[in-house]
C-alpha cells in the first residue's frame, strides 16, 4: 500500500499513462518479492554481543564514540542501508547514537556516534529501523527490506568506590607508650555494584609500624595500634589509605583514598644518648695543658632535653691509673663536654712502663626529672696514645775504650754500645756519630752513623794510618749528638786508645836495583865450577826487618823473565856471603845464538821470610851475547824481474820502458869475520823461447856482467849487473832469460847463497805498419743541415807490431771504381796517430748515390814502413724524423708497496716516418733521467711502465711521496731524435706514491729499556720503564705488547709502559728475565725487540726467627753437663734458627749472639754463631733466678744477616712446671669495621694457659681455652668462634641505626670450660678482655626530603627571586652530613596552562641539606595554570631522591586573606601549625603566600596578613575566593576556637586591606544574589506552579511514605533522604555546594554559558521550591535533550553529585534508586507521567 500511494503521488504530479503506471507497479511488486538483505543480516563486533534481535554495547570507557559495534550484510547491488529517524523518543536515541558507515561490497559498518553511559542510559532499550530502498517509513513490520534491532547498554565499573564514614580531622594524636586498640573506624560502599566486595589496604612512611586495619564487618574496617609507640623512633606517621572495587569483566578496577597523620606526643621516657663520640687521638709528650684532648656530647631525645653531667671514671694504661691527671668541664655554648689533662705525661716515666695507650672511660647522667631509669647512658670508652717528643740525648756505654791490634789492622777496631731512651715510633731516638778530631776522620770509618736506640757501632781503620814504623799508639775522641736537636747537653763522647803490634810488612830491596854482563855465544869466555858456567856479576838484597824470621837472613833468590823469557839454559844460584848475608850468580850449562838473539833483559825476585813470605822486591839484570864466524851470507836486489831490449844498447830507444841501465846486487854475512864476492853462475842460468827452453846456452852466455861497486864492510858487498859490451841477446832467439846470481863467503866453508834473475828481452821497431779496421763501411743518407756532423764518416784504423819506436804515419785516399770525387776526404785524428777519418764534403743522398763507393787507402811510417788497404763504403737510407709525446708532460699514481713488475701505465710515442721501419710502431723507450732513483723500468717495445726494485729495495711513501722520470722515445736505430728537428722528444713523468699502511713501526731510544735493572723492592704497579717506538705511516698508531715471557715475568704493559705486576716479595725474586716485547699497529705490522729485565736483590729483611715458634716454653734439665750443647726434654739441642728473606746469598747469612741478654744469662750460656745451638757453660742448679718459685731464664738472642743494623731479636724462655687460669695479656683491644661489612673475620686477641706452656711432660694434652661473649651483645650482632676468638657477624653491621651502633664494647671471656659460658663473677680480670668496635660509616643511604608542604602560587604580585618554597633533605650518612647535598630542578608546564613557556622560570639556592626554590620571573595577568617541579637531592656517591612540585598561577580571585590579632613573629613562628589548621577544617590544599604585619590601627594595635591560595588537590586549580568564603563561613566557629586555643587570633576572611570588618557575610551575598534570580524567574515559574505542583507533589509523598514504612532504615539512610528533600533548586547551573546537582550538566551546553553565570555559585539554603516542574519550561529541557555524560561528567569534577547517587527506601532492598520506575539508578524526572509504565 505504501509503495502504491507513492507511485499514485507521483503519478498524480507527472503526465504518467496507465500502461507506465501498471508498469511501474509490477516492477515494484516484483522487487518486493526478493529481499535486499543477506544472511546474517547483521554481524557483531567485539566487545558488543548480538543475539538477535538485541544488540548490546558496553559503556565508555570500554566503547567510545566512533567504535564498530556491527556490520550490515547486504546485496551489493542494492543501496546502502539507511537508518529510520523520527520524532519518537527511541527514533531519536537510535539516531543519537548509532550512525551507518559505507564499507563497500555488501557491507556496512554499524559505529557509535556518542560515549554511552548506562547510569543515563540503561533505561532505554530502543528499537532501530534499517531499510533498504524505502522512501517512507513508519514502523517496520514484516517488510523484506526492512530490519529492527533492539540497542541495549551495558555497565561497566566506572564509578570508584567512596567513603560513608571515615575521619574528617586528618590529624590524631597519640601519647607515646599508650596502646590505642580502635583510633577510627572506616565505613565504605560501592553504589555501582553494591554486592561486590571492596578491600582497603594502607600505604605509610614508615616500615614496621605498629598499627592494624581490621575488617569487622563486610565494608567496615576498624584501625588502631599494634603496640605502644615510641616518640623516640617515630614522631608522625603519614598513611593514605586506598579503597579499592572488583575487577569487572573488562578489567576495570577503581579506587578512593585518604590520607591520615598520626603524631606521637613525646613523655620524658628515655635515657640520654651519645650524640658526638670521642674517636682515638694521638698527642705528643709534655703537651700543653691547655690542649683538648676529647670533645664529646650526650643529649636527650625527649621533646624537652634535660641537664647533662659528665665524669671521668677512669683512665689507665693497663698498668698504671691516671685519673686523677685529667679534668672534664661542659662548653656553655656547644654543650661539649672536653677533657683536659691538669699536669702532663712523659713517656719515659717508669709508671708508664712503655704502655703508651691510654683508655678513658666517661660517664653521662640527667640531673633533671624523667619518668623512670632514663638518666643515664652507658659510658663511653676514649682512647689516647702519647706520642715521644725528642727530650733525651744519646748516652755512649763508657768514657773510655783501649784496644791492642797489630799495625795495618783495620776492620772493627772497637765495639761501642750507644743508646737513646727516646721511642722509635717518630724517630726521635735517632742520634748521628762522629769523630771530634778532624785529622783522624779521614783515617777511621764508623759503622753506622745515624743509629736509633740502643745500638753497637764499630771503628774501623780504611787506609794504612795503623803502620808500626810510623808510630806506636793512636788516641781520638767520638761523639754521639741527637740527629734531631742541635740544643746543648744533647750529646756524649768517649776516648779511644790503640796500642800498635809489629808485623812482617817491609819488602827486601836490591843494592843496585839493576846489573849487566856480555858473553861470547859460545860460553869460552865464562869459568866452569860445580853449578856450571858463571857468569861472574853478584847480587845482593837486603831487608829492614829485624827479626831474622822476616829480614835479610830470610831472602830467597829467583830468576824470571822480565822483558825478554828466561832462556832454558840460564839459571841463578844463592850462596852464603859474610855476616849472613845471601848473595846470588848466574849460571849457564849450554851455548847461546847470537845471530837469534843479542840481549836478555831479565828478573831476579828477592823473597823474604825463607821464599815464603808475601813481601819481594825486583832487579834488572841485562845480559849481552857476542858473536862468532858461522852464519851464511845472504843477497839482496831490488827486484827479480827486469827488461832489456835486443841488439846493441846503441840502437835503444831512449825513453823505452826497457832501456835496461843495469841491476845493483848487494850481498850481506852477520858474521863479523866474513869475506864476500858477486859472481854470475852461467851454468846454473837458462832461457825460452816461444816456450820452448833454448838448448844452446851460448845464444846468451856472457851477455850480461857483474862489476863490483866497492866493499862496504867485511860483512857487505855491493855490485851491478850490466848488458855486456862484446855480446848481445837477440829477441829472435830468446824470449826470457833466467840468470844465477851468487855471493860467497871467502872466508868461510861452503857458505854462499844465490838469486835467480828473470830477464825479460824487448823488441826495436822493424815491422810496417797494418790495418786493424774492416774494409767495408755502411753509411746513412745525410741532408745539408748534416754535413758538419759525423753520421757519414768511417774510421780507419792501424796498428804497428813495433812496440817501442817514434810513431808518426803518412795516410792518402785514391778513388776507385768510379768512385765519384769529392765526396771523401782524409782527416788525421788528433789524438790517435793511427786512426783516420773518411769525412764528406757535402751530404749524402741515399736516392742519388747507388752502389758501393771504393777507395784506396795507403800508410807509411816514419822508419819508411808501407802498406794499403782497399775501403768499400755503402750508403744506406736513414731515419730522418725525430720521435715525440703529445702530451709531453704526464702524472701517475702507484700505491706504496707495490710489488716488481706491476704495470703502473703506458705511455705511446708518435713518429712521422712512414717508412714502417722507422715509423712509431718501430719505436722504442727508454728513461733519460731518473730523479731519487725512481723504482721503475719502461718496457723497451711496449712504453708500459713498470715497477722494478731493486735487492732491499721498495716503493715506500714514508721514504719518497713521489718521483720524477723522463722517458725518451727512440727509434728502432736507438737514435732519438738526433736531428732536433722538433723538441717533443722527451715526456716529463712524475709518478705519485699513494699511501697505504706498509711501514712496520719500529722500536727507537732503545737504550733506555732494552737492557733494565731494577730492584726487588719495587712494588706492584710501579712503573719500570717506557717503550718509545714510531712508524711513518700516515696512519702512526702502534700499541705495545708482550710477545714471548717466561711465566713468573713481572711486568704487564700497559698503554706504552712497563708496569709490575707481580710481588717481588714472598718469596723475593732475583733472576734476569728475558722477554720480547712486540709494537704492533692498526694493520698488524709489527716489530720485534728482545729486552732483559733483570731485577736485583737488596739487603733490605732483616732475619726472621723461624725456630723455636713465639709462645712456647723449652723445658731443660737443671742438672744438664756443663761445656756441651744444652738439649731438652725430648733430647734434642736447644738452639734457634732464623732465615733472611732476601734472595742473594750475601746478604742472608744469619750471625746470631747473646749481647743484649742479660749479664746472669751470658755467664751461664753461650750460643754458637753459626748454628744458633745454645751450650751451658755452669750449672744450672747455680743460676740466679729473679723469682725462686718461677724457675724462669728469659733469653734474649740477637740475629742479623751482612748488615748489622738488620738486626732482630727474639725472647726465650726455660720454664718449670705450674698451674695457671687463661688470661689474657691485656684488658683491652680496639678494632674498627666497616658498616655492612659481610662475613666480617675479625681476629681478637687470644688467651693463655700456663697449664699449656709449663709441662715438662712429653705426653702433655693441652687444655681448650674457649672464649664467650659476656656483655654488650644485647642486639645480638656478633659472635666469636669458640676456641679462635674470632669475632664474626651474624647480622648486618649498620651504623646509621643510632648512636649505640656506632659502637660496640664487647666484654670476651676466657675459660677452659667449652660447654657453656662463665660467669664473669668467677673470672679473673685477666681472663676477661674488653674489646671495643668502632663501626665505620659508608655512604649506603638514599636522601630522605622531610615531610612538608609541595605546593605554592604565584601571583602578579611576586616578583623575580621571589622565595616560593623552602625543602629540606636528609642523609645519616657522616659524608653526607659533612659535606651536604646537591640539589637539581626540573620544570615541566602544566597541561592547558597558558602563557607559561619560560625557559628557567626558577631557580635553586641550596644548602647542606635545604634548597629555596625562587621565582625567576615576573608573572603577569596573561599567565594561567601550574608548573610541574621535579627536585631531586643528590648525595656525594650519586643517591638520589626526587620530590614532585606544584606551583600553581595564581590570579587576583584565587588570592585569599586573612587576618590575624598577632604580630607577624607570632604568626611565623606557628606558620606550620596554621597551615595544618587550614587544612584540617578546609577541603583544599591551603598554601601560604606571604606574611605581612604589623599594621597598626586605631582599634587595633597588632595585626597581621596572611595572604594565600586554595587548590583542588586533583586538578591543580586554583579555588575561587568566593568558593573558599561559602566554606569559610561552614567552620569560621570551630576554626577560631582551635587558632585560638594556640594562642592565633583569627580575624576575618579579608577581601581588602582597608576594611576593619566584613561589609556582608558571604552567606547573606549568595542570597542577594539568588533573590534577584528567582525575582527575574518568578514570572515564568508561577504558572509552572500552577499547573504541575499537584502531580508531583503527590509522587514525592508517595515516595516518602514507602521510605517511612520501611522499619530497616537505618538512622543515616533517613537523615539522607531528608536532605535530598532540601535545597535542590534546578536553576544553581554553577552551584558548588547543595542537595540538587540534576541541573550540572547544564554547564556542558552553549545555551547557558553566557546568560546564567550569575555568581551562581551555591545552592545552599536556595528556597523549599522542591520539583515544582520546571523540566518542562524550554530554557530547562537541556536535561534531556543534550546528550551529557553526566556520570563523566561528576568525575572530572568531584564537588558535583548526581540524583543517581541519593537512594530511598525500597520495600525488598531497603533503598531503591529515584528512577523512573526501573531499579539500578536513574533519574526519576527523566520521563514525565505516562510515558514509561511502572
Amino acid at each position: 500500500l505504501i509503495l502504491l500511494d507513492s507511485l499514485l503521488q507521483e503519478m498524480h504530479y507527472s503526465d504518467i499513462t496507465c500502461s507506465v503506471f501498471v508498469t511501474q507497479l509490477l516492477g515494484l511488486l516484483a522487487a518486493q518479492e526478493e529481499s535486499p538483505w543477506l544472511d546474517p543480516w547483521l554481524d557483531g563486533v567485539e566487545p558488543s554481543t548480538l543475539e538477535l534481535p538485541i544488540l548490546t554495547i558496553p559503556e565508555s570507557p570500554k566503547v567510545g564514540a566512533g567504535s564498530l559495534v556491527g556490520y550490515l550484510n547486504y546485496k551489493p547491488e542494492n543501496e546502502i542501508p539507511k537508518l529510520f529517524c523520527d520524532n519518537s523518543p527511541e527514533m531519536e536515541v537510535c539516531c543519537q547514537i548509532i550512525d551507518i558507515v559505507p564499507g563497500g561490497q555488501g557491507k556496512a559498518e554499524l559505529r557509535t556516534k556518542v560515549e554511552l553511559d548506562f547510569e543515563n542510559q540503561t533505561s532505554v532499550e530502543p528499537s532501530c529501523y534499517f531499510y533498504i530502498g524505502i522512501t517512507e517509513l513508519q514502523e517496520c513490520a514484516e517488510t523484506s527490506s526492512c530490519k529492527t534491532l533492539q540497542l541495549k547498554v551495558e555497565n561497566v565499573n566506572d564509578v570508584p568506590p567512596m567513603f560513608v564514614e571515615y575521619p574528617s580531622t586528618g590529624t590524631f594524636q597519640i601519647e607515646e607508650g599508650v596502646m590505642k586498640d580502635v583510633i577510627f573506624e572506616v565505613v565504605a560502599e560501592d553504589t555501582e555494584f553494591p554486592n561486590r566486595g571492596l578491600q582497603l589496604t594502607f600505604q605509610t612512611n614508615a616500615n614496621d609500624v605498629p598499627f592494624k586495619l581490621t575488617e569487622t564487618s563486610p565494608k567496615h574496617w576498624s584501625f588502631g595500634t599494634t603496640e605502644p609507640l615510641d616518640y623516640e623512633s617515630y614522631r608522625f606517621y603519614s598513611f593514605t589509605f586506598i579503597l579499592q572495587d572488583e575487577l569487572d569483566k573488562y578489567d576495570y578496577q577503581l579506587t578512593s583514598n585518604f590520607t591520615v597523620t598520626i603524631q606521637v606526643v613525646d613523655v620524658g621516657d628515655t635515657s640520654p644518648e651519645w650524640t658526638k663520640i670521642c674517636r682515638s687521638k694521638v698527642i705528643k709528650e709534655n703537651f700543653n695543658l691547655d690542649e683538648i684532648i676529647f670533645e664529646l656530647r650526650a643529649e636527650d631525645v625527649d621533646s624537652e632535653g634535660n641537664t647533662i653531667v659528665y665524669n671521668i671514671d677512669r683512665v689507665t694504661n693497663q698498668v698504671s691509673d691516671f685519673t686523677e691527671m685529667f679534668d672534664i668541664s661542659v662548653d656553655s655554648d656547644s654543650k661539649l663536654a672536653i677533657v683536659k689533662a691538669n699536669q702532663n705525661l712523659d713517656r719515659e716515666d717508669p709508671s708508664i712502663q712503655g704502655s703508651f695507650n691510654f683508655q678513658f672511660v666517661i660517664s653521662a647522667r640527667e640531673i633533671d626529672n624523667c619518668v623512670e631509669n632514663c638518666d643515664t647512658v652507658d659510658p663511653l670508652s676514649c682512647f689516647l696514645r702519647l706520642e715521644d717528643e725528642n727530650d733525651n740525648y744519646p748516652i755512649i756505654g763508657q768514657t773510655e775504650y783501649k784496644v791492642t791490634k797489630d799495625e795495618n789492622f783495620k776492620q772493627d777496631l772497637f765495639a761501642i754500645e750507644m743508646s737513646d731512651i727516646d721511642q722509635p715510633d717518630l724517630g726521635y731516638n735517632q742520634y748521628e756519630v762522629s769523630i771530634v778530631e778532624e785529622e783522624y776522620r779521614s783515617h777511621f770509618a764508623i759503622s753506622d752513623t745515624t743509629p736509633q736506640g740502643n745500638r753497637t757501632i764499630t771503628i774501623s781503620c780504611i787506609d794504612d794510618f795503623l803502620d808500626y814504623e810510623q808510630r806506636q799508639t793512636i788516641a781520638f775522641t767520638i761523639k754521639a749528638a741527637d740527629a734531631h736537636s742541635a740544643a746543648p747537653g744533647m750529646s756524649s763522647s768517649a776516648r779511644l786508645l790503640i796500642q800498635l803490634q809489629d808485623v812482617n810488612d817491609n819488602p827486601p830491596e836490591f843494592e843496585p836495583e839493576s846489573y849487566a854482563a856480555e858473553i861470547n855465544e859460545d860460553l869460552a869466555d865464562l869459568v866452569q865450577d860445580q853449578y856450571g858456567y858463571k857468569i861472574d856479576v853478584l847480587m845482593k838484597a837486603t831487608d829492614r826487618d829485624v827479626t831474622a824470621e822476616f829480614g835479610t837472613p830470610s831472602i830467597e833468590y829467583q830468576l824470571t823473565g822480565g822483558e825478554d823469557d828466561t832462556p832454558p839454559n840460564l839459571y841463578i844460584v844463592k850462596v852464603e856471603a859474610e855476616a849472613g848475608q845471601p848473595v846470588a850468580y848466574l849460571y849457564a850449562d849450554s851455548k847461546f845464538d847470537f845471530e837469534q838473539k843479542q840481549t836478555y833483559r831479565l828478573k831476579v825476585i828477592a823473597r823474604d821470610q825463607n821464599g815464603s813470605g808475601q813481601n819481594t822486591d825486583e832487579a834488572v839484570f841485562l845480559l849481552t851475547i857476542r858473536d862468532v864466524n858461522d852464519e851464511i851470507p845472504v843477497i839482496d836486489t831490488p827486484t827479480k824481474e827486469i827488461c832489456v831490449y835486443e841488439n846493441n844498447p846503441s840502437l835503444w830507444p831512449d825513453s823505452a820502458n826497457c832501456n835496461f841501465k843495469g841491476l845493483e846486487l848487494k850481498g850481506t854475512d852477520r858474521d863479523a869475520g866474513s869475506d864476500l864476492d858477486i859472481y854470475i853462475g852461467w851454468e846454473e842460468s837458462y832461457a825460452f823461447k816461444d816456450g820452448a827452453d833454448v838448448i844452446n846456452k851460448d845464444l846468451f852466455k856472457e851477455t850480461f856482467e857483474v862489476h863490483k861497486v866497492s866493499d862496504t864492510t867485511i860483512q857487505e858487498i855491493t855490485s851491478n849487473l850490466v848488458v855486456s859490451s862484446a855480446k848481445f841477446i837477440d829477441k829472435e832467439t830468446v824470449d826470457f832469460l833466467f840468470l844465477r846470481i851468487y855471493v860467497v863467503d871467502k872466508n868461510g866453508v861452503d857458505q854462499s847463497t844465490s838469486v835467480l834473475l828473470n830477464i825479460t828481452v824487448a823488441d826495436i821497431d822493424d815491422s810496417k805498419p797494418e790495418f786493424s779496421s774492416p774494409s767495408k763501411f755502411t753509411v746513412m743518407e745525410s741532408f745539408a743541415e748534416t754535413v758538419e756532423e759525423t753520421s757519414q764518416d768511417v774510421k780507419i784504423t792501424i796498428v804497428d807490431p813495433d812496440q817501442y819506436v817514434e810513431q808518426g804515419y803518412t795516410f792518402s785516399l785514391q778513388e776507385m771504381d768510379d768512385t765519384p770525387a769529392g765526396l771523401y776526404v782524409i782527416e788525421q785524428d788528433p789524438d790517435d796517430l793511427k786512426t783516420i777519418l773518411l769525412s764528406t764534403l757535402t751530404y749524402l743522398d741515399r736516392e742519388t748515390l747507388t752502389g758501393v763507393l771504393v777507395y784506396n787507402v795507403s800508410v807509411e811510417d816514419l822508419a819508411g814502413n808501407k802498406n794499403w788497404n782497399k775501403v768499400m763504403i755503402t750508403v744506406e737510407d736513414m731515419n730522418d724524423c725525430t720521435p715525440y709525446f703529445e702530451p709531453q708532460d704526464y702524472t701517475l699514481e702507484v700505491v706504496e708497496g707495490t710489488e716488481s713488475g706491476t704495470v703502473v701505465d703506458q705511455l705511446k710515442g708518435l713518429d712521422e716516418d712512414v717508412s714502417g721501419k722507422y715509423n712509431a710502431e718501430s719505436l722504442i723507450y727508454v728513461i733519460t733521467f731518473n730523479e731519487k732513483n725512481a723504482p721503475f723500468i719502461i718496457e723497451k717495445s711496449t712504453g708500459e711502465i713498470k715497477v722494478s726494485l731493486a735487492a732491499n729495495q721498495e716503493i715506500d711513501r714514508e721514504k719518497e711521496e713521489e718521483y720524477s722520470i723522463i722517458v725518451r722515445a727512440q727509434d728502432s736505430n736507438g737514435n732519438p731524435g738526433y736531428l732536433e728537428t722538433n723538441f717533443n722528444t722527451d715526456a716529463k713523468v712524475k709518478i705519485i706514491v699513494k699511501d697505504i699502511d706498509d711501514t712496520p713501526p719500529t722500536f727507537i731510544n732503545t737504550g733506555k729499556y732494552e737492557y733494565v735493572t731494577i730492584d726487588n723492592i719495587k712494588t706492584v704497579g710501579t712503573k719500570i720503564l717506557d717503550f718509545e717506538g714510531q712508524d711513518l705511516d700516515l696512519d702512526s698508531s702502534f700499541t705495545f705488547n708482550i710477545l714471548e715471557k717466561e711465566d713468573d715475568f713481572p711486568g704487564t704493559i700497559q698503554d706504552s709502559s712497563l708496569i709490575l705486576d707481580k710481588s717481588l716479595k714472598n718469596p723475593e725474586v732475583m733472576k734476569n728475565f728475558s722477554y720480547v716485547v712486540q709494537i704492533l699497529d692498526n694493520s698488524g705490522m709489527k716489530d720485534e725487540l728482545t729486552c732483559s729485565l733483570y731485577v736485583a736483590d737488596v739487603n733490605d729483611n732483616s732475619p726472621v726467627f723461624t725456630y723455636p715458634p713465639d709462645g712456647i716454653d723449652i723445658w731443660v734439665n737443671d742438672e744438664a753437663e756443663t761445656g756441651k750443647p744444652l738439649v731438652d726434654f725430648y733430647g734434642d739441642p736447644v738452639n734457634v734458627t732464623a732465615t733472611d728473606a732476601d734472595v742473594s746469598p750475601v746478604f742472608n747469612k744469619v750471625t746470631y749472639d747473646l749481647s743484649v741478654s742479660e749479664e746472669a744469662v751470658r755467664q751461664w750460656l753461650e750460643i754458637n754463631p753459626n748454628t744458633g745451638i745454645f751450650s751451658l757453660k755452669r750449672s744450672l742448679t747455680l743460676f740466679p733466678y729473679p723469682d725462686p718459685d718461677d724457675n724462669t731464664i728469659m733469653i734474649a738472642v740477637q740475629a742479623h744477616d751482612e748488615n748489622i743494623a738488620n738486626l732482630v731479636r727474639k725472647n726465650l724462655k726455660l720454664r718449670v712446671d705450674r698451674d695457671y687460669p687463661p688470661k689474657f695479656s691485656q684488658d683491652i683491644d680496639l678494632k674498627e669495621i666497616k658498616e655492612n661489612t659481610e662475613n666480617v673475620q675479625l681476629q681478637l686477641q687470644t688467651a693463655t694457659d700456663k697449664n699449656n706452656e709449663e709441662h715438662p711432660s712429653i705426653d702433655w694434652v693441652d687444655q681448650d681455652i674457649c672464649y664467650f661473649i659476656l656483655e654488650g651483645n644485647e642486639k645480638e650482632v656478633f659472635e666469636v668462634g669458640l676456641k679462635t676468638n674470632i669475632l664474626h657477624n651474624v647480622q648486618t653491621i649498620d651504623s646509621d641505626c643510632g648512636l649505640d651502633c656506632q659502637r660496640y664494647v664487647l666484654k670476651i671471656g676466657a675459660s677452659n670450660n667449652c660447654d657453656s659460658p662463665p660467669n664473669p663473677e668467677d673470672l679473673d680480670e685477666t681472663g676477661i678482655i674488653s674489646v671495643t668496635i668502632d663501626i665505620l660509616d659508608e655512604n649506603d643511604n638514599i636522601p630522605v626530603f622531610v615531610e612538608g608542604k609541595r605546593s605554592a602560587g604565584v601571583t602578579t604580585e611576586d616578583t623575580s627571586n621571589t622565595i616560593l618554597l623552602q625543602l629540606q633533605a636528609l642523609d645519616p650518612d657522616s659524608e653526607d652530613v659533612e659535606k651536604g647535598l646537591t640539589f637539581s630542578m626540573n620544570t615541566t608546564v602544566g597541561e592547558g596552562s597558558v602563557g607559561l613557556n619560560i625557559p628557567l622560570p626558577f631557580t635553586l639556592t641550596s644548602g647542606k641539606d635545604d634548597v629555596q626554590i625562587k621565582l625567576n620571573f615576573n608573572p603577569n595577568s596573561n599567565m594561567k595554570g601550574y608548573f610541574n617541579v621535579a627536585v631531586t637531592a643528590l648525595d656525594n656517591i650519586g643517591h638520589t631522591v626526587t620530590t614532585e612540585l606544584k606551583i600553581v598561577m595564581i590570579t587576583p580571585e584565587d588570592v585569599c586573606q586573612f587576618s590575624f590579632g598577632n604580630s607577624k613573629f607570632e604568626i611565623e613562628e606557628h606558620q606550620n601549625e596554621i597551615m595544618k589548621v587550614f587544612e584540617e577544617y578546609f577541603p583544599f590544599s591551603f598554601t601560604i603566600d606571604k606574611i605581612e604585619g604589623t599594621v597598626y590601627r586605631d582599634d587595633d594595635p597588632d595585626i597581621t596578613f596572611i595572604t594565600s591560595h586554595f587548590l583542588n588537590s586533583t586538578t591543580i586549580q586554583p579555588i575561587n575566593k568566593w568558593s573558599v568564603m561559602v566554606e569559610y563561613d561552614k567552620v569560621e566557629n570551630r576554626l577560631s576556637k582551635q587558632l585560638y586555643d594556640m594562642g592565633i587570633n583569627l580575624r576575618l576572611f579579608e577581601t581588602d586591606h582597608t576594611e576593619s570588618e566584613p561589609l556582608f557575610s558571604v552567606s547573606m551575598t549568595i542570597l542577594i544574589v539568588l533573590t534577584t534570580l528567582f525575582g527575574l524567574m518568578f514570572g515564568f515559574l508561577l504558572t509552572a506552579y500552577c499547573i504541575r505542583t499537584n502531580n508531583l507533589e503527590r509522587k514525592v509523598k508517595a515516595m516518602e511514605t514507602v521510605a517511612e514504612a520501611d522499619t530497616n532504615l537505618s538512622k543515616n539512610d533517613k537523615i539522607f533522604l531528608s536532605a535530598l528533600q532540601e535545597n535542590a533548586p534546578g536553576a544553581n547551573e554553577y552551584a558548588e555546594e547543595g542537595a540538587n546537582p540534576i541541573w550540572q550538566a547544564a554547564m556542558e551546553s552553549n545555551d547557558f554559558d553566557e546568560h546564567f553565570k550569575f555568581g551562581d555559585t551555591s545552592s545552599l539554603s536556595s528556597g523549599d521550591s522542591i520539583l515544582i516542574g520546571i523540566e518542562e519550561q524550554n530554557e530547562f529541557r537541556d536535561y534531556k535533550d543534550l546528550d551529557v555524560d553526566m556520570d563523566l561528567y561528576s568525575k572530572v569534577n568531584r564537588k558535583y553529585k548526581t540524583l543517581d547517587e541519593y537512594q530511598a527506601p525500597d520495600e525488598t532492598k531497603g533503598v531503591f534508586t529515584l528512577s523512573s520506575g526501573r531499579t539500578g539508578g536513574g533519574n526519576p524526572l527523566y520521563e514525565s507521567d505516562g510515558e514509561i509504565s511502572s
